[in-house]
């Protein structure tokens, strides 16, 4: 696909194409570091082709802090104190201009608000990222980690130890 695809470094706000270009637009996890996403997403629907697709995957970090694996067993108070901090962290960052880290839940308003129709929705709070190498020891820690934290035996124990009855 050599032939078919290509990276280009540009401001997101000006994109250097033609209105009307592409079959599908993407960004992941990019608006949140953006001090203007509604203008990217602007930018993103004018070289998008009529008909074409756009494409974003944008997180709320708040709520990783509080659905982490570790948050069920962590004390209420470090728990409550770890969310203070994040969301102090996160609106020192919008208040900087450099982004939004939960943005994630304001694009199908945004898209809404210029005009996109047929706007879908698909919500994952358990998304963690690992890069390569998957081999090296940490990130083993953390592939170990997540598939053990959703085996549903181990749901269920976690559910017993606390008193409480696990989900259907």
């Amino acid at each position: 696909m050599a032939d078919r695809v290509r990276y280009q470094q540009a401001d997101a706000e000006a994109l250097p194409f033609p209105d009307d270009t592409f079959d599908l637009v993407t960004c992941q996890t990019g608006l949140v570091h953006c001090p203007r996403p509604g203008a990217v997403l602007a930018e993103m629907l004018c070289v998008a082709r009529p008909g074409g697709r756009l494409l974003v995957a944008e997180p709320n970090n708040l709520t990783g802090v509080m659905l982490s694996p570790h948050a069920v067993s962590t004390p209420i108070d470090e728990l409550v104190a770890l969310v203070g901090l994040e969301a102090r962290c996160e609106r020192g960052k919008a208040e900087l201009l450099e982004g939004d880290n939960s943005f994630g839940e304001q694009v199908p308003a945004l898209f809404a608000a210029l005009g996109v129709r047929d706007v879908r929705v698909c919500l994952n709070d358990r998304a963690v990222a690992v890069l390569p190498p998957y081999e090296a020891p940490e990130n083993r820690a953390w592939i170990e980690e997540a598939e053990s934290s959703f085996a549903p035996q181990r749901l269920t124990s976690r559910f017993h130890e606390r008193g409480v009855r696990p989900p259907p």
